[in-house]
């Protein structure tokens, strides 16, 4: 009878250990892939708002210059570069629908794992239930958000293509 006791308070030792164990690295997981989105979502604001105002600022000096090219080049150049600016600005846009989606997916991961309570309730010997939905659901917003990162990207993407092609028409 004694044994069975030992065996007992080792296995609710073991138990314990493993709840540390188990939320100590939910807690830091939960803070690589907050930090991991939050960068990624300020890279996209950067890239996508930087090209914005460093085009602007570049259309202001060109117009300012008096060594004013002829009326048709100038023209051609300005529609290369005006038509980067629907991409650049479809990144930023990309970027807070991106925003809304890192906040509902981290919401959903938050009610994946167990909480403090149930690692608690699980030590006592109460069944956890995890919440399949919210796991589902927490996959399908963390694909929905890389797809709209890529998006973002491409869009960035396009918009250096048009700032290339106007440069590309100016050089010849």
């Amino acid at each position: 009878m004694s044994e069975q006791i030992k065996i007992d308070e080792n296995h609710s030792k073991e138990k314990i250990e493993y709840t540390k164990f188990a939320h100590a690295e939910h807690i830091e997981a939960m803070k690589a892939i907050r930090e991991f989105s939050l960068q990624g979502i300020r890279m996209i604001y950067i890239l996508n708002g930087g090209a914005i105002i460093a085009l602007m600022t570049f259309i202001g000096n060109t117009f300012s210059n008096n060594d004013e090219p002829n009326i048709i080049t100038k023209s051609l150049y300005m529609y290369y570069i005006l038509s980067a600016f629907p991409f650049f600005a479809g990144g930023l846009l990309f970027g807070g629908i991106l925003s809304i989606i890192a906040y509902i997916n981290y919401s959903l991961l938050q009610q994946v794992y167990p909480s403090s309570g149930d690692l608690m309730g699980w030590l006592r010997g109460e069944n956890i239930a995890f919440p399949k939905i919210a796991n589902r659901w927490a996959n399908l917003t963390a694909i929905i958000g890389l797809v709209i990162a890529i998006l973002s990207l491409i869009c960035f993407g396009l918009g250096c293509y048009y700032v290339y092609a106007a440069f590309k028409y100016l050089s010849n």
